[in-house]
């Protein structure tokens, strides 16, 4: 079984990646890395 490491968190098309700050800070507090992105 694997485990995840590091997640890509996307968004797409009202807000950029910023709208996904106070999750990844959740995210990475609990051991594991992030990507964000938006989708155009």
């Amino acid at each position: 079984m694997s485990t995840i490491e590091h997640l890509i968190l996307v968004h797409g098309a009202w807000a950029d990646s910023t709208s996904r700050n106070k999750s990844r800070a959740l995210i990475e507090a609990a051991g594991l890395s992030t990507t964000t992105c938006r989708c155009r």
